[in-house]
């Protein structure tokens, strides 16, 4: 009887947040984006998260392929009774329904296609246990939710600048450090990309998640033996009987699209057309940054040389004689075949653009500008394998040496132990307003990066506005040299009730919990509200409003000192815990 009675309670509540949402959504016509975002946030708190229950999302719903796929094929073996919902872009249906078919998977009863940004795709996303990313997961939808557990396998081992490294590091960053605050398990390649991912995305001092290092899923297929249906096609379509030569550019930009590609497609056709003409006895192919697809499919010229989008990228190579690339991190992966790969850059500019982490002299292969260049290596392709032999062999070592397999079935081990957990932080600056007079600050603000591990909470609505974006990007590097940036998103203006605050907290700082949240800024606003919700203990001004939001949610007011009050979730909180804040602030 009272279950009955919950099942009636939840349902009717359910009824009344279903109500809510349908009046929002015609009140105001938006993006698909935002209407799934509102009806997140509407039904967070309606359904309970399911166990043994898995959602998986692969470069922004456009793809069906990389480390979460494999992990995907391993658990149906190894967990026969999970289900599993596949989240994919309308317009990348038709592919994915290919990819698995070609795994002879579309008739699976545990696995489930949903449309990105639906409502079936939101409601997975609130209650699926386990959610697998191999990027920024649904932009900035996603709070992870209690009993929830997160892993992101990202997609690749970098040669590129990445994160706090690359030129705009700050804006193209945020959301990255956003979700890998909330990630439970990090599956890196090997521990040069963890190194990378500790310093150029800043988590040592705030990630307490889990890294692994035990080889990459996505890399199994190099030892997966594949059915005799899956060979002849591969051998037909995609070698077509031939040696197969695989180019495979990446994109140098930090956007998440390519925009007026002309001139680089121009460059891919040439070298594609002459690589043809030259080499006969040789099948080439073309397989281009997931960006420009859209551009190279309705271009008839490329038809030639694309490849089924059925068979994932590392499928490709496994049966792939040569590889063609500039600074794709497809390399790395080619590196577990031992055949020879050739480092071809179309951008003479790369470097100030992007950045690299390591200079072309080091390479397994020859790298070079030039096009002629290019077709002398292939033509000497035994002497070149034999000139950079020693150099093959320290990649190897260095970045593919835990590859024998077996990684997704160890990955899918640790998965099973891990539990949900979220970060928790020591400082959080609120640099929401930073006028001169508050830059004026920098010095004493950088030095609390010396106790204590700093964060910034910044305001999206701000950096984009002339003079606060110009003061701001001005001053950040020197004021917090070595600090993660956290940025709000959230509309401008609006006063948020308290569920609404919370949600928006935990969302722009990635449900990381702060000790210490320091805003020196004098006028209150929705920003900090939001910002609130996330600390135990804040170090502020007097401002009315702001005195008595922090009174609403259950702060007590502890202590004065000189021009700063403290707030504390614990009335009995020892301020004087405090004493370097203050003493950098004096």
């Amino acid at each position: 009887m009272i279950n009955k009675l919950k099942e009636m309670y939840d349902l009717h509540a359910y009824q009344q947040a279903d109500a809510r949402w349908a009046r929002d959504r015609q009140a105001e016509a938006t993006t698909p984006a935002e209407i799934a975002k509102r009806y997140y946030d509407v039904h967070y708190s309606d359904w309970q998260v399911r166990p043994n229950t898995f959602l998986y999302e692969m470069q922004d719903g456009n793809e069906l392929d990389d480390a979460p796929f494999v992990l995907l094929r391993t658990l149906l073996k190894t967990n026969p009774k999970a289900t599993h919902t596949i989240i994919i872009n309308k317009d990348s249906l038709k592919k994915a329904y290919k990819v698995l078919a070609f795994w002879e998977l579309t008739a699976d009863p545990r696995i489930k296609v949903v449309d990105r940004f639906t409502e079936a795709h939101m409601r997975t996303l609130l209650t699926a246990e386990t959610v697998i990313t191999n990027a920024m997961i649904f932009s900035d939808i996603f709070v992870k939710r209690a009993r929830q557990r997160f892993v992101n396998t990202w997609h690749g081992t970098p040669w590129k600048k990445m994160g706090y490294a690359m030129p705009g590091g700050v804006m193209g960053s945020w959301n990255v450090v956003r979700t890998l605050m909330m990630t439970d398990l990090l599956v890196m390649p090997n521990t040069y990309t963890a190194k990378i991912f500790n310093r150029d995305y800043r988590l040592a001092g705030l990630y307490l998640g889990k890294i692994t290092t035990i080889g990459y899923p996505r890399n199994d297929v190099f030892f997966e033996k594949l059915s005799e249906r899956q060979l002849t096609t591969l051998e037909k379509d995609y070698r077509n009987g031939q040696p197969t030569i695989l180019y495979a550019p990446t994109w140098a930009g930090d956007a998440s699209s390519a925009g007026d590609a002309t001139d680089e497609l121009t460059k891919y056709l040439h070298t594609l057309v002459t690589l043809s003409q030259h080499f006969p006895t040789y099948t080439i192919r073309f397989k281009p940054h997931s960006y420009f697809t859209e551009a190279i499919n309705a271009d008839a010229r490329f038809a030639p040389f694309l490849v089924d989008d059925a068979w994932g990228t590392n499928v490709l190579l496994a049966h792939t004689d040569i590889l063609i690339t500039d600074y794709s991190s497809l390399f790395f992966d080619f590196l577990v075949t031992g055949r020879p790969v050739l480092f071809y850059d179309t951008q003479i500019d790369y470097d100030t653009r992007r950045g690299k982490y390591f200079e072309v002299d080091e390479l397994p292969g020859p790298f070079t500008h030039q096009l002629t260049e290019l077709m002398t290596s292939i033509e000497n392709i035994a002497a070149i394998k034999t000139q950079y032999a020693a150099q093959y062999a320290k990649f190897v070592t260095r970045f593919v040496r835990d590859d024998d397999g077996s990684a997704a079935r160890r990955v899918t081990e640790v998965m099973a132990q891990i539990t949900s957990q979220n970060q928790h932080g020591q400082v959080v600056v609120n640099g929401e307003d930073f006028s001169d007079g508050t830059f004026g600050l920098r010095h004493q603000i950088a030095d609390l990066a010396t106790t204590y591990d700093t964060s910034m909470a910044i305001y999206e609505a701000h950096l984009l506005d002339n003079w606060y974006g110009f003061q701001f990007f001005q001053n950040i590097d020197g004021t917090m040299p070595n600090t993660r940036i956290f940025v709000n998103k959230q509309i401008p203006n609006i006063t948020l009730t308290l569920n609404e605050a919370t949600q928006q907290g935990h969302r722009f700082l990635g449900n990381v919990t702060f000790e210490v949240a320091l805003i020196p800024q004098v006028d209150f606003s929705s920003h900090q509200q939001a910002l609130i919700t996330t600390a135990n203990t804040v170090v502020t001004v007097t401002n009315t409003e702001r005195d008595a939001w922090l009174d609403q949610l259950g702060f007590t007011k502890i202590a004065a000192h000189a021009d700063f009050v403290v707030w504390s979730r614990d009335e009995n909180f020892d301020s004087n815990t405090l004493s370097p804040i203050f003493m950098s602030l004096q």
